[in-house]
Parts: structure tokens; C-alpha cells; sequence
């Protein structure tokens, strides 16, 4: 568990639990930010990192490390994110 320090867990167990909660928040992330959010990569980029760390409980560097770590899966993730977008796209007034 090298550089977990930036994480502030002190084992597996709460790896796990703090990588499962980063992604049940993220939905709500998504939800609130005001740029269209297609990909983890456009988190990254595109999104707003203070937001992102008030509604999602980490900042985008534990999200990286999560995401480097295979911790947080990134094509499961961005197949989430787009499905998210789309249901999304639905329901928006033109």
C-alpha cells in the first residue's frame, strides 16, 4: 500500500470502502456539475475539482490514485458515466 498516505486509510479494508463510496457519490457529482461529463477522463480535465471534493468526499488526486491503484474500475466507470449522460439527455428541455 505504497502512497496510501494520500488516501488516509490505514488498510485494505478501508481502501476498498473509501474507493466503494467514491463511486456512489459520483452519480450526485455528476448531477450538480455544470459541464457535460462524459468520461473519468473529463472529471479529470473538465470538472469542477471543488465541487467534485464536496460532493464526492475525495479530491481528484485520491480519485487518480484510486483510478491508478485498479481500485476504481475506469471502463466500468465511463460506461456508468455515459449511461448517466444519456438518461440525462432524455429528461432535458431543449
Amino acid at each position: 500500500m505504497k502512497n496510501v498516505n494520500i488516501l488516509n486509510v490505514t488498510n485494505d479494508r478501508e481502501l476498498k470502502q473509501l474507493a466503494s463510496s467514491v463511486v456512489k457519490r459520483i452519480p450526485t457529482y455528476l448531477f450538480l456539475e455544470t459541464v457535460d461529463i462524459l468520461s473519468v477522463d473529463d472529471i479529470i480535465k473538465f470538472g469542477d475539482h471543488d465541487l467534485f471534493k464536496l460532493v464526492v468526499k475525495s479530491s481528484i488526486e485520491q480519485f487518480r490514485y484510486l483510478l491508478d491503484m485498479n481500485l476504481i474500475k475506469r471502463a466500468k466507470l465511463d460506461n456508468r458515466i455515459h449511461e448517466l449522460y444519456q438518461l440525462s439527455e432524455d429528461f432535458r428541455v431543449p
